[in-house]
């Protein structure tokens, strides 16, 4: 099993998250990638092969919908989706 997680915060270790990524893989390239913390539910995408997890970044970034509590803007978190699901899923 393969996977991984990564986080925006404003602060190091004493901070919530403001956006948070994590992705498992199983046997072969089927897993499931989850963004939490950005809208008022998580979004979590199955996948089952390497092809479609590459598209899941920017699917992701457009079906966000960031909630306006924060003091990052909705637009930046929106855009640090995809920024974070790429970093992340560069590293598998």
């Amino acid at each position: 099993m393969r996977g991984g997680y990564e986080k925006l915060r404003m602060r190091e270790s004493i901070d919530y998250p403001v956006i948070n990524i994590a992705l498992s893989m199983g046997a072969g390239d089927k897993g499931r990638l989850a963004v939490g913390s950005a809208g008022a539910t998580p979004l979590i995408y199955d996948f089952s092969s390497h092809d479609e997890l590459r598209e899941i970044p920017e699917k992701a970034q457009h079906d966000i919908s960031p909630v306006n509590n924060m003091y990052l803007s909705p637009l930046y978190r929106k855009n640090m989706v995809k920024v974070l699901s790429d970093k992340l899923i560069s590293r598998i």
